[in-house]
């Protein structure tokens, strides 16, 4: 089972790393205008100016998420784990669970994350944001067509810094904004001090005006490629840079304007069920939501191994001649209820 998992997640990862750096994926037809003041051809981190945005009643930027909208029963959350076999497109050496969700306020997207691994969190100034323990994240809004003049690559790390970049003839520039327009943050260590082993988490919060998007109202919903960036040490600049997208490469691919799902109420997913009888069903990560339009892979294991799947129903239709080698891909089209049989 161990064996088949990891030859089956490897091919789908190195064909996830290998999309073209230029891919667009066509979904929607609501061009954003984004109200950014200006681009500056160089890559270089960039001091943004404090942010000014108003928060609402009720809301405390400070990253504890102990506001009662992350616990309310609508709310969903993305929960992801990347294991230090996981290598996409950088390192491969740390354990990491992510956790993120959304909230629209009257006037700002609320971004929710909650990061923890088994590697020291780290941080020095003398290093950019991506060089720095954090998230990386790739944000777009109201599904644009095309990642041209949309396409947010958002940098916020452990030590407090933020960047935010947006893509522009191909390639991405440092976003030059108002105090108005920039984001507010808060940041919460776990476990100890930064730079000490003992740090190995953190949760934030990221209050981002509906304006930054180019919009006067909140969004219909905003897609997130979220990476996690982990430096090997708190010295140099060895890291690991992983795009939790590379995980469901049908929906995510490189630059592209869309990704995973977020509203108000947080990620946007379908549920899975499974009932197997004489035998085990698992998708191949163990979780337990899929995205509309992501082809996801289970693996069919029965529990005597002289026998095998005899039934596989999705939804009630029968799709057990799919099953090769004990692996079967099902397109996600909405929740899915499985039921199994082994015989």
């Amino acid at each position: 089972m161990k064996k088949t998992m990891k030859k089956v997640l490897s091919v789908a990862l190195a064909g996830a790393c290998a999309l073209p750096v230029f891919a667009l994926a066509a979904c929607g037809d609501t061009k954003t205008d984004y109200r950014v003041i200006g681009t500056d051809e160089a890559y270089e981190y960039t001091v943004l100016p404090k942010s000014t945005v108003k928060v609402d009643d009720g809301i405390v930027i400070d990253g504890k998420l102990d506001e009662s909208i992350y616990t309310r029963k609508v709310q969903r959350w993305y929960r992801a784990s990347k294991t230090d076999g996981d290598v996409c497109p950088e390192g491969g050496f740390a354990n990491i669970d992510i956790a993120v969700t959304t909230y629209f306020a009257s006037n700002a997207v609320l971004i929710a994350v909650d990061v923890t691994g088994d590697w020291i969190v780290t941080y020095q100034p003398t290093r950019i944001t991506t060089q720095n323990s954090g998230i990386e994240f790739y944000v777009t809004a109201n599904t644009p067509l095309s990642s041209e003049g949309t396409l947010f690559e958002m940098d916020l790390c452990a030590g407090g810094d933020q960047s935010i970049k947006i893509l522009r003839s191909g390639r991405f520039h440092k976003a030059l904004m108002s105090a108005d327009l920039t984001p507010l943050y808060g940041i919460q260590l776990k476990g100890g001090a930064i730079n000490t082993p003992e740090c190995t988490g953190y949760t934030m919060e990221w209050y981002i005006p509906f304006s930054m998007f180019g919009l006067d109202e909140a969004p219909e919903r905003i897609d997130i490629n979220p990476y996690v960036m982990t430096p090997r040490n708190a010295k140099d600049t060895d890291r690991e840079w992983y795009g939790f997208g590379a995980q469901s490469p049908a929906l995510c691919g490189w630059v592209t304007p869309t990704a995973y799902p977020f509203n108000s109420r947080g990620f946007v997913c379908n549920q899975i069920t499974i009932e197997a009888t004489g035998g085990e069903v698992m998708q191949e990560r163990g979780y337990d939501w899929c995205v509309t339009g992501d082809n996801i892979v289970f693996y069919a294991d029965p529990d005597d191994p002289t026998t095998s799947c005899t039934s596989f129903r999705v939804n009630g239709e029968e799709l057990k001649d799919k099953i090769r080698n004990g692996v079967i891909t099902v397109k996600c089209e909405g929740d899915m209820d499985i039921v199994a049989q082994f015989a």
